[in-house]
C-alpha cells in the first residue's frame, strides 16, 4: 500500500478581507476580535476567508472577550439569514502593537472550539500574522499554516491609467536597419548587403548571444550584460548610420568575437566545413 504525502494547506486572505482586518486592527488600542467564514479548495490545498464579522465584545491591551449574548443573537440572525455554518470555522483577533504568539488565553479558547476543524488566526499593528488549523477529527492535531495575502489589482484603474496613457502618450520607435553578410571565397571577404529594417531578426540574433552567453557561463546574463550584447548586434548592423568604415567595424568585431584571423576564418583550422 502507498500512501502520498500531504502538506498542511496556506491560509489565503484575500486583499479586501486583508484590508479590512487591518482596519479592525488599528481601529482600537488593544486588541479585537471576531469571527469569520472560510473555505477549503482541496485541488490548490487552500483555505481562503471570504468574509469576517465583528461581534459585540469587551477589549483591552492584553485580552478580547466575545459578550456571551452577543455571540448567541449574532448566530441567531446569520442562520436566519441562511447563512452557512459549515463555513463559520475561522476566529481571527488582535495583539495591538505587540509581536503575534499564540499566548495561554490563545490556547484556552482554541481548545474550547467544538468542530471537527477551524482556523485561528492572530494580527497585529505591524501588518504581521499567524495562523493554526485546529483538527478535531478523527484525534486532535494543531498544525501551524502559512498566511498567503492576494496582491492588489484593480482592474478598472489598470484599464484607466491604459486609455489615458495611449491617449497621451506617444512612444517613439526607432527602426533597426540590418545589414546581410556572408563570407565571399573568390575574394576572401565579408560583403555586406543592405536589407529592409528587420526587428524580428535583430531580436533573433541578441537571443541566440544570450543563448550562448547561457551555454558558456551557466548563468543567465545580467542586466548589463544583456545591454552589451544587444550593443553588439548594433555594431554590427551598423544601426542604420554610415559610421566611418562600417564594414571594417564589422570585422573588427567578429573577429573579437570569434577571434578569428584577418581573411579567411579558421584558415588554421578548416575541419568546421568538413575539409
Amino acid at each position: 500500500m502507498t500512501t502520498t504525502p500531504v502538506s498542511a494547506p496556506s491560509l489565503i486572505l484575500p486583499f479586501d478581507i486583508k484590508n479590512r482586518l487591518d482596519l479592525y486592527v488599528d481601529s482600537v488600542s488593544g486588541e479585537i476580535s471576531g469571527l469569520g467564514e472560510i473555505s477549503y479548495y482541496p485541488k490548490e490545498n487552500w483555505l481562503c476567508v471570504s468574509q469576517l464579522h465583528l461581534i459585540e465584545q469587551e477589549s483591552s491591551g492584553t485580552e478580547t472577550e466575545l459578550k456571551p449574548e452577543a455571540l448567541q443573537q449574532f448566530l441567531a440572525a446569520y442562520l436566519t439569514g441562511k447563512g452557512d455554518p459549515i463555513k463559520l470555522r475561522f476566529h481571527w483577533h488582535s495583539h495591538g502593537n505587540m509581536g503575534v504568539f499564540w499566548s495561554a488565553t490563545d490556547a484556552k479558547f482554541c481548545a474550547g472550539w467544538n468542530a471537527p476543524w477551524f482556523v485561528a488566526l492572530v494580527a497585529n499593528k505591524k501588518r504581521e500574522y499567524l495562523a493554526r488549523l485546529e483538527i478535531r477529527e478523527p484525534f486532535p492535531m494543531t498544525l501551524p499554516i502559512t498566511v498567503l495575502v492576494e496582491p492588489y489589482y484593480d482592474e478598472a484603474l489598470a484599464g484607466q491609467i491604459a486609455a489615458e496613457v495611449k491617449e497621451k502618450v506617444k512612444e517613439k520607435v526607432y527602426p533597426i536597419s540590418h545589414v546581410q553578410r556572408h563570407w565571399d571565397f573568390a575574394t576572401n571577404q565579408w560583403i555586406l548587403e543592405e536589407k529592409k529594417p528587420d526587428r524580428d531578426a535583430f531580436d533573433i540574433e541578441v537571443q541566440e548571444l544570450v543563448k550562448d552567453f547561457v551555454e558558456k557561463n551557466g548563468r543567465n546574463p545580467t542586466k548589463k550584460e544583456r545591454k552589451e550584447i544587444r550593443q553588439r548586434v548594433k555594431n554590427w548592423s551598423g544601426n542604420g548610420e554610415t559610421r566611418g568604415n562600417v564594414d571594417q567595424e564589422w570585422v573588427d568585431a567578429m573577429e573579437r568575437e570569434f577571434k578569428t584571423e584577418r581573411g579567411y576564418p579558421y584558415e588554421d583550422d578548416a575541419s568546421w566545413c568538413g575539409i
